[in-house]
């Protein structure tokens, strides 16, 4: 048996159970060790950079960085969109109420209000009070029929949900 627990015997393969030579397996790669200032001890190349946080794209938003608002929004439309998706009645409309989610989020975030981390919970609730926005309105006919059901419950919730929707506090 080898040190990581493989049997180096053929063991029934060919009958002999003699060790298996060196140059018949492929060698196992193991990556380098990374020494704490991001750097691979053996080459001295810096380690993949990771990208930012959402915190860090907050800050760069409130700059004035549309490229950071980019990223925001391919980081977390897919979600915003599909929690959308359950309080409307059709696709269009769940992406009308993610682009007013968006540029809710992108005009507070600019004026010095919006969140400061937790960015995805923040969108969802944005999502859940813009919805209960709009069944206050004309654009009621555009969510699901329960919308105003849960909405009158407390707000919590959207449609399809009825154990809430996730990102909202309970």
């Amino acid at each position: 048996m080898s040190v990581d627990g493989r049997d180096e015997s053929l063991g029934g393969v060919g009958g002999t159970g003699a060790e298996v030579g060196a140059g018949s397996l492929p060698a196992r790669q193991v990556p380098a060790q990374r020494e704490r200032g991001g750097r691979h001890a053996a080459s001295g190349t810096p380690a993949t950079e990771l990208p930012p946080s959402d915190g860090d794209l907050i800050a760069r938003m409130r700059g004035g960085d549309d490229g950071a608002y980019e990223e925001l929004f391919r980081r977390h439309a897919d979600a915003v969109r599909r929690y959308a998706r359950t309080c409307c009645r059709d696709g269009h409309t769940a992406d009308d109420l993610t682009a007013e989610v968006f540029a809710r989020t992108l005009q507070a975030v600019r004026g010095g209000a919006g969140p400061d981390q937790s960015v995805r919970a923040y969108l969802l609730t944005t999502v859940r009070r813009v919805a209960a926005a709009w069944a206050k309105t004309a654009r009621r006919e555009h969510l699901v029929e329960d919308f105003a059901v849960v909405r009158g419950a407390g707000g919590r919730g959207c449609g399809r949900a009825p154990a809430g929707c996730p990102g909202t506090a309970p």
